[in-house]
């Protein structure tokens, strides 16, 4: 039973947020957590149960879900390498837990990957204006300045800003404090520079990795809807990394359609009709294929989950456009299987390689 407990603890800590942007797993791995897990998955017999069910537990959720925070994503880094030969030996390959592991080692590595990534000297940081009648992608250093009131909305140039200001800005910019990720909204968790640029990161080799499904999932989803109506082209693309490994969910975002609405309502922690979730989706839709609803369901507090919305930003409007000329050929019955669908999408992703898509 002390067992149970600790595990029932510790569990509470990997999935919860202490001060100053930090998951307790950053904490936990730092003091040997890791390496905790390690030692009981070799002590451990079968019909051990609890030890079982609560270390699996773990393995298969908490330490996998956690390393999307930059700091963790560190510290296991730093902990997987110390337990290198206990991971190696005969008596952890033969553990009842050994399986499990795999799952851990499946989606740290992805995370590990965008970490290396992350902290090379070649990664690039790109920013898109937020004037809508600009969208212009440059180096996030290049960038002429932010809104100072929202924090959230970035620009290339002064007059990019006055632009946006007097359009459409001065009217929403109180909204945005709770979905879209930006220093103003993550201030009360104090999630850090650092941290949300690492979930850029993060979601964006998800994305670039799975854009092939993705792009199939959205035909799909538009195919179904008969109406050529422009609102129905507003598709929401839900990566959830509350599961490992993480899953993509492909939403219609339509007002008339109740059941595209009650599906994404359960999906997300924000009240759909709130102010700031209209104006991201008024300008999704305003941007014609420029801007895309895209976001990312992370654990947070206790073993709940938080939703960021991280905008996917391109360059040209090509991949969107070729989506939608899909989906009609596919209402149309002119493209019935999947592998058809799937060769139509690779001609499609290959002549649009020259895109720059960002998070």
């Amino acid at each position: 039973m002390a067992i149970d407990g600790c595990m029932k603890l510790l569990w509470r800590m990997t999935t919860s947020i202490a001060t100053g942007s930090t998951p307790w797993l950053r904490k936990l791995l730092e003091r040997g957590f890791l390496r905790a897990l390690v030692l009981i998955t070799i002590q451990c017999v079968r019909q051990q149960w609890r030890i079982e069910f609560h270390v699996r537990l773990h393995l298969c959720l908490g330490l996998p879900a956690g390393l999307v925070y930059y700091h963790a994503a560190v510290a296991y880094r730093n902990s997987l390498a110390a337990v290198q030969e206990l991971i190696s030996s005969d008596d952890f390959k033969k553990s009842p837990l050994f399986e499990s592991w795999g799952k851990v080692w499946d989606s740290a590595n992805e995370c590990l990957d965008v970490l290396d990534e992350y902290e090379s000297e070649f990664f690039e940081s790109w920013r898109a204006c937020d004037n809508l009648e600009c969208s212009n992608i440059r180096d996030a250093h290049d960038m002429a300045g932010r809104c100072s009131r929202c924090q959230a909305f970035y620009y290339c140039s002064p007059e990019c800003q006055i632009t946006d200001w007097e359009i459409a800005h001065r009217d929403t910019c109180s909204s945005y404090e709770r979905i879209l990720l930006c220093e103003r909204a993550t201030r009360p968790q104090t999630l850090m520079f650092r941290e949300r640029s690492f979930l850029r990161a993060l979601i964006h080799q998800k994305y670039d990795r799975e854009r092939r499904n993705i792009c199939a999932q959205q035909v799909r989803l538009l195919a179904s809807y008969p109406s050529e109506d422009k609102s129905k082209k507003n598709i929401f693309t839900f990566f959830d990394y509350c599961n490992c490994p993480p899953v993509i969910y492909i939403y219609a975002i339509h007002p008339s359609d109740a059941h595209a609405r009650t599906r994404l309502a359960q999906m997300v922690n924000w009240d759909l009709d709130s102010a700031e979730w209209h104006n991201l989706v008024q300008r999704a839709q305003d941007d014609e294929g420029y801007m895309h609803l895209h976001a990312m369901r992370i654990l947070e507090g206790g073993g709940g989950g938080r939703v960021w919305v991280i905008p996917l930003r391109t360059d040209d409007p090509g991949i969107h456009v070729g989506v939608v000329e899909l989906a009609k050929r596919v209402r149309g019955g002119e493209l019935a299987g999947q592998e058809d669908l799937l060769r139509e999408i690779d001609d499609l992703l290959e002549e649009e390689a020259d895109v720059l898509e960002i998070h």
